[in-house]
């Protein structure tokens, strides 16, 4: 079986284009991961920042809970202020009723 020799210059050519190309961003990546400090104190500050936002969610979570249990709490609450509205109207109808039929007599 004979090689493709065409075909394997015509890769050797394309290669040749991108490999300073490449060349180039790695030199770029090397200098960008160097710039990286190796600080542990930086990690341990974002660790913090990772348990603060924990927290902040656990702290959104408990206080939304809280605030349907209020919501339900307060429709329960509007639902007897109603009845008790409907009830002091109702009062009322009969004690002016009442009060008509004591002076038309």
């Amino acid at each position: 079986m004979a090689l493709p020799l065409v075909a394997i210059a015509q890769l050797l050519g394309q290669l040749t284009v991108l490999i300073p190309a490449a060349d180039a961003l790695v030199k770029t990546l090397r200098r960008a991961v160097s710039k990286i400090p190796d600080n542990p104190t930086a990690t341990e500050h974002l660790d913090d920042i990772e348990k603060a936002l924990r927290l902040q969610v656990e702290i959104t979570e408990n206080l939304t809970s809280q605030l349907h249990m209020i919501q339900s709490v307060l429709a329960g609450m509007q639902k007897s202020l109603k009845i008790l509205a409907y009830s002091m109207i109702g009062v009322a109808v009969l004690a002016v009723l009442a009060i008509a039929i004591a002076l038309s007599k």
